[in-house]
């Protein structure tokens, strides 16, 4: 069994270093065109899917809607696939201090919790 993994095409929060977590941001002009890049390469690669696995997020589900089509399978949407919720954080900037606290204490729980 293989197992593939993708991240989503790119958002104007990912171009703006802002942090999108739940936020349900659509692709941008580029993040398409990446989503097309990425639905190129896996038939260029002539790859192949019993199954295909997306978030519920738009940025998500529009990255693998062109895969989907060519090969005429329905993503079955996981809401386990559904980024962290960085509340008050969301849409501010990576490099703000009070983001990179709360990251660092979220990540110190899931490395507590075995699970980064």
């Amino acid at each position: 069994m293989k197992i593939y993994i993708t991240r989503h095409g790119q958002t104007n929060f990912n171009k703006e270093r802002k942090v999108c977590g739940l936020s349900d941001i659509e692709l941008n002009e580029n993040g398409l065109n990446q989503a097309e890049i990425l639905k190129q390469k896996i038939i260029k690669k002539n790859l192949n899917f019993d199954y295909i696995f997306v978030s519920p997020l738009k940025r998500a589900r529009a990255t693998v809607a062109s895969i989907e089509q060519f090969f005429n399978k329905k993503a079955i949407i996981d809401n386990r696939l559904i980024e962290f919720n960085f509340g008050e954080k969301e849409a501010c900037d990576f490099d703000d201090p009070l983001f990179r606290k709360k990251e660092k204490s979220l990540l110190c729980i899931l490395k507590r919790e075995n699970q980064w």
